[in-house]
């Protein structure tokens, strides 16, 4: 990440500087979204979809009531996810 300190050792405008640094927060923000999450660090929602991994396998699941994931896809509890991720689908062009 490109901080405050870095800017004096960069050759360009403080302006240039600056939006590379509003830039450089957005993408770490955007990366954060999509990252893979134990599911020691948290569960998603109750009745979320999303990608859940199980050390070999990524399947698409849903979030039960009481914290088990189900694969609707495979009609089937998956029983050793170690981590997941949202569902996240591009934005529709106007």
């Amino acid at each position: 990440m490109i901080t405050e300190k870095d800017i004096k050792y960069i050759s360009i405008t403080p302006d240039l500087a600056q939006a590379l640094i509003k830039k450089d927060k957005r993408l770490e923000a955007e990366l954060e979204r999509h990252r893979w999450i134990p599911v020691g660090e948290r569960l998603p929602e109750v009745k979320q979809e999303v990608l859940a991994f199980d050390g070999l396998i990524i399947r698409q699941a849903e979030m039960l009531i009481d914290g088990r994931f189900y694969s609707e896809i495979n009609q089937a509890e998956l029983y050793v996810i170690t981590h997941w991720k949202p569902i996240i689908l591009p934005k529709e062009k106007p």
